[in-house]
């Protein structure tokens, strides 16, 4: 299987952006710029908190279209408290994406997420680079000119203490160092359309031609395909999911004339290739998993015998429960989020069917879909209380408690064990819901108090704090 492509240089060319009018940021205040450079957009933040260090930062920016990302490009130059480190070791560096239907405006529109995590510094002097987004192809895209910003320090704690809403703006000259511009293109704000040269502006869009998307017949396993149509130059994502004691073999894309697509392995059975300009078949081969006594060796390069976390990730891997985000590597400091930890108690659950949830922002096709409408139909997930899941929101300490918590009520363990709280200097800092949780969870030594001796409720949890939870979990109930 080939993997994802590492760029060696950035393509210069032109590509037109423009964001909806915005009203100005206030001075001082974080914002999220970007520049274009053909299929490319460098992103960076400004106006950061001066007296803290970023290690994470996730950032959800809203674009009219399909226009997916290919990846995300970390910049060599971050990682600033350590010039002799290896940005390409230090940095984890991923994208997401969503599409939905925007009823109002009657439209497709897709949300990036871009996100960093390193155990250095990214930030220097207020600004943080992003990198560089790579996009399919050069289309026209619209930036929405708000964005969601997250940013953690180096104990996974948010800064500030919640997520801001920040200004997405173009730059320029004009704006390059004043903070109370609104969003914009450089020639004025005004929309820009691109169109064939000898185009008449006035004639009717043309709709895109969409090709079909299939997979041949598999056993002991299931393959998932989001989107079923798709135009040339759209991602395509494909999920895999074996039968219980089966493992995938091999898995290739072949176009209408036969030939290979090249795909990307996104880690934990999740798979992607850009859409050709024809019809497609994904054909997946499975096969009988290696027996006990055998276990699959790790593949991850970055997950050491000597780390703490080791054992824990051996046993998510080895139980199918958890993968990595590429084929060597398994980001044991990114941080996870609530779509994947409802993703993995679904897979250990065997991945039973469910009514559609009715969150808002949990649409068809996803790789989560069928995950939280199980959760939420059986009362082990909730959302928040403006009716939205937040699939891509880092799971905080608290919710991967209560989450646990529900699902072990679900599947009739013993939660009536409760521990004292008070021993923790943060426990008035517990929300409510999560109270009772939290004492259950820290009295099975799922969760313990960090090296402050706090509880930190609302600090994230990376991916291997989220092994070692789960491996305690299963230990002691399964």
């Amino acid at each position: 299987m080939k993997m994802k492509r590492t760029l060696s240089a950035l393509l210069m060319g032109s590509v037109l952006f423009s964001t909806l009018p915005t009203a100005a940021a206030a001075a001082g205040d974080p914002v999220v710029e970007f520049e274009v450079l053909g299929q490319f957009a460098e992103l960076v933040v400004k106006n950061l908190p001066a007296d803290t260090q970023i290690h994470s930062a996730q950032v959800e920016l809203t674009l009219d279209g399909l226009h997916y990302p290919e990846e995300i490009i970390p910049d060599p130059n971050n990682n600033y408290t350590d010039d002799s480190a290896d940005p390409a070791k230090e940095i984890t560096a991923a994208t997401t994406l969503s599409s939905f239907q925007d009823d109002t405006k009657d439209k497709e529109r897709t949300t990036i997420t871009v996100y960093l995590d390193s155990p250095l510094r990214l930030d220097r002097d207020g600004i943080l680079s992003l990198g560089t987004i790579k996009f399919q192809s050069e289309k026209t895209h619209k930036f929405n000119a708000t964005g969601r910003l997250t940013l953690l320090d180096e104990r996974q704690h948010p800064v500030p203490e919640k997520d801001l809403t920040v200004t997405v703006r173009e730059r320029t000259a004009d704006n390059n160092d004043n903070t109370g511009s609104t969003g914009g293109s450089s020639s004025g704000g005004s929309s820009h359309v691109q169109r064939e040269p000898g185009s008449n502006s006035s004639s009717a869009p043309v709709e895109p031609t969409t090709y079909k998307v299939s997979t041949s017949k598999t056993s002991n396993g299931n393959v998932k395909l989001s989107p079923s149509n798709a135009e040339k130059g759209e991602k395509v994502t494909v999920t895999v999911t074996p039968d219980d004691g089966y493992e995938l073999d091999s898995i290739t894309v072949l176009d209408s004339r036969g030939r290979e697509i090249e795909l990307t392995d996104e880690g934990d059975g999740i798979f992607t290739f850009t859409m050709p300009g024809s019809a497609v078949t994904v054909e997946a081969a499975f096969k009988a998993s290696a027996n006990a006594s055998a276990p699959a060796q790790m593949p991850f390069m970055d997950v050491a015998t000597s780390d703490w976390y080791y054992s824990a990730v051996e046993y998510v891997y080895q139980k199918g429960m958890m993968s990595g985000t590429s084929s060597g590597a398994f980001s044991p400091n990114m941080s996870i989020n609530r779509a994947m930890i409802v993703s993995i108690l679904h897979r250990l659950e065997g991945s039973p069917a469910a009514p559609a949830s009715t969150f808002p922002d949990v649409t068809a096709g996803q790789y989560y879909t069928d995950a939280v409408a199980w959760a939420a139909s059986n009362g082990i997930v909730s959302g928040y209380s403006n009716g939205q899941f937040k699939p891509n929101d880092i799971i905080t300490r608290e919710q991967f408690a209560s989450i646990l918590y529900r699902y072990a009520q679900y599947k009739g363990y013993p939660t009536a064990a409760s521990a004292d709280l008070s021993t923790f200097s943060d426990a008035s800092a517990v929300s409510n819901y999560a109270t009772e949780s939290m004492r259950w969870a820290v009295s099975q030594n799922l969760i313990s108090g960090t090296n402050r001796g706090t509880l930190d409720p609302a600090g994230g949890a990376a991916r291997a704090q989220a092994a070692s939870i789960l491996m305690r979990f299963c230990q002691s109930f399964t």
